[in-house]
């Protein structure tokens, strides 16, 4: 408690002493004015406190510590009156209950490493205690300073957390290198004992499921192949159910995901109920199987079994899982030819041979007393000597490097005194001279009378293994065709850099190095030579920038990024403007000058040069008006530099928006546009009458993007209808799946405004309908009053036609528009939508509700239903029962979501 006092500064009592001088006691107004300055300065140190307590709490994530602050700035504000908090962090919004913008407002920022992330608002009203804003000029001075000190709190906490997570990850890495080498040995060891094979899978795959940062659930099992061949056999589980016991009991090869898998003798990945789920067997029913892996156990060009890991929800596939999957498939390879070579005794010294091949793994037995070891066939082979070699303790050690050898004789030492198991890695020197990486781990058996007798142990060449896994993290940092960084890795290491040059108040220079006409020397060469091309032009660039004196000194070295087939990246810290455009001038006359293969291929580039913190101070920033300062260069003529400016921004929005069309055509192109459903809710009866489906595009990386970020785009570009397709098309398939299970919703669907003229898309809506055998009466199309009058001729021939069939209409965000009540008669819709701008302050606005009454009183004349909008509580809900309106649909009732809510 002590500490946490020390933490708070109490100047401020004394400063408001100071400040005030003698206070007359007999002047009542003069007392209480000082007493309210008092209460308020002690109401802003418990604030600091409590805000305190909350950030210094270890286990508490950023979002529930920011989640806690906006809550405890208003009890500690020192001001009578209403007072509402805002916090913004990253992509972030926190409010405090009730939240609300009234009175003045008071804000400060959130920074990071010197770049704003944040900011908090507050927003502050009178209260009854303070009529006359008493004190203002005082209260001000102190809000401000309240907030800049809880800014600076809330800083030093994220910086902290930051640190944290870095430190976390760093120890998970370590962790999961040695949990693996951990469960490989430990599966090793049961593949030793002596018991049943369903034992061993049983015991390997409780080890495998062990393994948190697999992510995985605690379920899964074990499938082997049967006699015939034509069936896997569930051998061993973990967490399955009885019923998928029993639907999963026998598995045909070729159908559901494990099945597949042992055909393909391929991993399979399954994140939903997908294509391989459909190709079903009999007696299976909808399994529910979500995101699992379906691993091949091989041998050879045998598929001995499946491994089925279910995994935690909304997980994408992951090629470092995947290869060390392979590797606990592989050890289990081993494991299961060895059990059947010790049943078939025929052969099994070869299937053990031909296991311990596989898996690169000898086992040996060390008779202590007479100094002889037994060695497997893959032992000799592994050291590289022919069986004749004698196998003994000494001439083992000759084959250990040199430099290995003290902690070999060490480990073997400390295993015979001391009697306990030792597992290690190290070098052998084969006798050609090369290295080679084994894996030994053993464990010792003694006599009698308590001495050391026997150590059992196997030895693993585990060299390919390792050199995967360096290629692997080389291709996770580097592209693979010209050595440089990647994408996802310079970035990364560019902010780092950023944050150096920045703290330094230095500056840092962001070279973009776009090839004119690559696309032709692919075309006329082939991708083979192009990919050659690019390697000798980064190496180019390395040269140039490894030779420049302005850069020899620097602590921190440039780094040079490939960032797309064309285009190199440079960021150079701590250089001045004018070394950078001789730089970027020395790389552009180099490729120029340069001549490659005996065909004397001949190019230029266009550099687009971008100045840290000048231009900008996000990589994000100042990669995209490096594209704007190529774009300008390339409209200079090609083959130049160019240093981006002020007035290159319009570009730079130009190819903002191109990239918002080629992601919507992308998406569409793939067929990520979903349809969502949120619930319509009558309100005479409380049931749900139909759904509206929404658009929701989904993000190459799985996420969901909301309509705010590509409706605009797609109507600026004309590809609104497109989407307006899609998402029908889904719908109604949707309803008529629901149809055949013995649901009847009925579905509102948005047509735009530039679909209501399109005949093509009318006669496609139609001829859906009728191959879907949907009833038309549950199709609810609806249209904006704003598209709809854009082109009122048009607009009615299309909705009488669709009409004729027996379709329904509605006339969205009704209200907004002057024309809305001319034209409900025109229209002939079957519902209005109230738009919820009236709606959201219903219970508190007499205009809204006034408004809301006249749109009622006149689709009711009309023979109009009615619908509100964003309706999000109870009171709103009951004045729209009373006004007579017929439906509701908002929070209240239900967000979207891609499944029905009931």
């Amino acid at each position: 408690m002590a500490e946490d006092k020390a933490k708070f500064d109490v100047s401020p009592v004394h400063e408001l002493h100071q400040n005030m001088g003698y206070i007359d006691t007999g002047n009542e107004q003069e007392l209480k004015n000082y007493i309210s300055k008092l209460a308020g300065l002690v109401k802003q140190l418990n604030c600091i406190y409590e805000i305190s307590n909350v950030l210094s709490m270890v286990q508490v994530s950023v979002e529930e510590a920011l989640t806690e602050v906006v809550d405890l700035i208003p009890l500690g504000w020192p001001v009578p009156g209403e007072t509402y908090v805002r916090l913004k962090f990253d992509t972030k919004t926190f409010v405090c209950r009730t939240f609300k913008e009234i009175g003045r407002r008071e804000d400060a920022e959130i920074r990071l490493s010197g770049a704003k992330a944040g900011s908090i608002e507050v927003f502050h009203g009178n209260g009854e205690d303070n009529p006359d804003n008493l004190f203002d000029a005082f209260s001000h001075e102190k809000e401000k300073n309240l907030l800049q000190e809880i800014s600076r709190r809330i800083e030093k906490f994220i910086l902290n957390k930051q640190f944290e997570k870095k430190i976390l990850q760093s120890e998970e890495k370590s962790r999961i290198n040695s949990n693996v080498e951990s469960v490989l040995s430990s599966i090793l060891w049961i593949s030793m004992e002596h018991i049943s094979l369903k034992e061993q899978l049983k015991k390997a795959l409780d080890m495998i499921l062990s393994l948190p940062w697999l992510s995985l659930q605690s379920r899964g099992c074990i499938f082997l192949r049967d006699k015939n061949n034509d069936n896997l056999v569930m051998i061993a589980d973990r967490g399955i159910t009885v019923r998928q016991k029993e639907m999963c009991r026998l598995v045909p090869v070729g159908k559901c995901t494990c099945g597949k898998a042992a055909l393909e003798k391929e991993i399979v990945f399954c994140d939903s109920l997908n294509d391989y789920h459909q190709a079903v067997y009999e007696g299976i029913q909808n399994p529910g199987h979500y995101w699992h892996y379906c691993v091949p156990i091989t041998s050879g060009d045998r598929v001995l079994g499946i491994i089925c890991l279910y995994m935690n929800e909304n997980r994408d596939r992951n090629q470092l899982k995947e290869a060390l999957l392979y590797a606990f498939a592989n050890v289990l390879a081993g494991m299961i030819e060895r059990k059947y070579a010790e049943e078939t005794l025929v052969k099994s010294e070869t299937r053990l041979a031909e296991a311990e091949r596989i898996a690169r793994l000898g086992s040996w037995e060390w008779n202590i007393k007479e100094n002889f070891i037994f060695w497997s066939d893959e032992v000799y082979r592994i050291l590289g000597v022919q069986n004749n070699y004698a196998s003994t303790y000494e001439n083992f050690i000759k084959c250990v490097h040199p430099d290995d050898k003290a902690l070999v004789a060490e480990s073997v030492n400390a295993a015979k005194s001391h009697e306990k198991p030792f597992n290690l890695d190290f070098r052998i020197v084969l006798p050609d001279g090369s290295h080679r990486i084994v894996h030994v781990q053993a464990e010792v058996t003694h006599g009698e009378e308590g001495d050391s007798t026997v150590i059992l142990g196997t030895i693993q060449d585990i060299n390919e293994r390792r050199k995967r896994e360096k290629e692997l993290q080389r291709l996770s940092n580097y592209d693979e065709a010209t050595g440089v960084l990647n994408r996802s890795r310079f970035i990364s290491l560019m902010d780092e850099l950023m944050a150096y040059v920045s703290k330094n108040k230095m500056m840092g220079a962001l070279m973009l190095v776009n090839i004119d006409e690559f696309k032709l020397i692919n075309d006329t060469y082939g991708h083979t030579v192009g990919d050659e091309f690019l390697n000798r032009v980064a190496g180019l660039i390395h040269y140039i920038l490894n030779s420049t004196p302005a850069l020899q000194d620097s602590i921190h070295k440039s780094i040079i990024g490939r960032i797309s087939e064309k285009e190199f990246t440079v960021f150079i810290p701590t250089i001045l403007r004018k070394t950078a455009i001789d730089i970027a001038e020395k790389i552009r006359n180099g490729i120029e000058t340069f001549r490659f293969t005996e065909n004397k291929i001949r190019a230029t580039a266009c550099i687009g040069i971008v100045l840290y913190p000048e231009h900008g101070v996000t990589t994000s920033d100042l990669l995209r008006k490096g594209d704007a300062a190529i774009q300008r260069a390339k409209e200079l003529g090609r083959n130049r530099c160019h240093v981006y400016r002020d007035d290159d921004r319009n570009l730079e929005n130009i190819h903002s928006r191109m990239r918002e069309k080629e992601r919507i055509l992308n998406a569409l192109e793939d067929d990520r546009f979903v349809p969502w459903f949120q619930p319509i809710l009558c309100l005479g009866d409380g049931k749900i009458h139909h759904y509206e489906a929404l658009a929701r595009m989904r993000a190459e990386d799985g996420g969901i993007v909301l309509p705010s970020e590509f409706i605009r785009a797609a109507e600026t570009f004309g590809l609104i209808g497109g989407i307006d397709r899609v998402i029908t098309a889904k719908t109604m398939a949707f309803m008529s799946s629901l149809s055949g299970s013995g649901s009847h919703y009925s579905f509102g669907m948005n047509l735009s405004g530039k679909s209501l003229g399109d005949e093509e898309l009318m006669r496609y809506l139609q001829t859906k309908i009728i191959d879907l055998g949907i009833e038309p009466g549950r199709i609810i199309f609806e249209i904006t009053e704003t598209a709809a009058i854009h082109d009122m001729k048009r607009a009615i021939r299309f909705i009488e036609a669709l009409k004729e069939m027996g379709c329904l209409f509605a006339l969205d965000d009704f209200g907004v528009g002057f024309t809305s009540f001319v034209y409900l008669r025109e229209l002939k819709v079957d519902y209005i939508k109230i738009d919820g701008s009236f709606v959201k302050k219903l219970s508190t606005s007499p205009q809204d509700q006034l408004v809301v009454k006249a749109i009622a009183g006149v689709a009711d004349g009309l023979g109009i239903k009615k619908v509100a909008e964003f309706v999000e509580d109870e009171q709103t809900l009951e004045m729209l029962r009373n006004f007579g309106i017929d439906y509701a649909q908002g929070y209240l009732i239900g967000r979207p979501s891609p499944t029905l809510i009931s």
